[in-house]
């Protein structure tokens, strides 16, 4: 029980550190926001990038330990839930026009944490899996 309840945390842990990063980032070195960069500022990026990471490390770290359904199921439940958020958030604003450069990066964004748990889990051995072969 306390493993599943550690695979529900990291992903979401992940994605708060993100967060947190990205507010560390701008306080610290403000002008890191107008430096030059396609649709939103430098730090964003970055965010994006380390949330997928964080996301990636979580989704390795849950298919080693529980390698069972449930484990799966409980560490996609909080990139699920901020999917949903930045989809509702997306669509609160009004009227969306879905092929604007700064849409495709809020949609890629917020499929980022799910991504990475997904990735992390496909691309780890499981020790289940070792144990079957003996190694």
């Amino acid at each position: 029980m306390f493993k599943l309840t550690v695979n529900l945390a990291l992903p979401a842990f992940g994605i708060v550190a993100a967060a947190l990063t990205q507010l560390a980032l701008t306080t610290l070195w403000p002008g890191i926001q107008a430096v030059p960069s396609p649709v939103v500022s430098l730090d964003s990026y970055f965010v994006v990038l380390l949330v997928l990471g964080l996301c990636f490390l979580a989704g390795r770290w849950a298919r080693h330990n529980v390698p069972t359904a449930a484990g799966a199921a409980c560490a996609v439940i909080a990139p699920l839930a901020w999917l949903g958020l930045s989809f509702r958030a997306t669509l609160m604003i009004g009227p969306v026009a879905w092929f604007q450069p700064l849409t495709i990066f809020i949609i890629s964004s917020a499929c980022a944490p799910l991504m990475g748990v997904a990735l992390g889990w496909i691309l780890s051995p499981s020790k289940l899996g070792l144990a079957q072969k003996g190694v």
